[in-house]
């Protein structure tokens, strides 16, 4: 019994202590809060492009769309390339070279070499030299104008290889998928 009372007196106190506040009827808002409007709905710009293990990419310069392995592996980025020669154009360097287009059409592109690079595949075969242009590509909505090496990629099945020098800080890859993006052909 003495529980009961207990309880009851506790629950007496506390309703009354509520009963006693004065209702006010008007809104009490402190002078010095500013209310914000609604944020709307903002494009985050360090948001990354996701991008597949595979993807399409254009070349704009050579008008053309072709398929691309994303290699974060890769450090510099790569293109099939034939018929690959340098010349000099006023005291420069440049080289001359085809694109095979997704129709297997030929494109001849002609770019000032930027460097060339030794790469050595094998501990048994001989370090190759390659040419190095920049270039621009577009994959997805990034277009870049990177670095890329001039390679016979015939034996591989993409003629693209996308490497870090591209996908630096604005790609993230899952390689789980594939062409997540459409190039922008501009």
């Amino acid at each position: 019994m003495y529980k009961n009372f207990v309880l009851f007196a506790s629950l007496f106190v506390f309703v009354g202590c509520n009963a006693m506040e004065p209702e006010t009827t008007e809104k009490v808002q402190p002078k010095n809060i500013v209310k914000k409007a609604p944020k709307k709905a903002v494009a985050n710009k360090d948001a990354k492009l996701v991008v597949g293990g595979l993807e399409h990419v254009y070349i704009p310069s050579a008008k053309v769309t072709l398929k691309a392995r994303i290699d974060t592996g890769a450090k510099t980025s790569s293109i099939h390339a034939t018929d690959v020669k340098e010349f000099e154009r006023d005291g420069k360097r440049w080289v001359k070279f085809k694109l095979i287009s997704d129709t297997n059409h030929f494109i001849e592109k002609t770019l000032p070499v930027f460097r060339t690079v030794r790469i050595k595949q094998d501990a048994d075969t001989e370090s190759q030299r390659r040419y190095v242009v920049k270039m621009k590509i577009n994959l997805g909505t990034i277009s870049q104008l990177v670095e890329v090496t001039l390679n016979d990629r015939s034996n591989l099945l993409y003629p693209v290889l996308i490497g870090r020098n591209y996908l630096n800080g604005v790609a993230i890859v899952d390689v789980s998928k594939k062409y997540l993006t459409q190039p922008k052909k501009n």
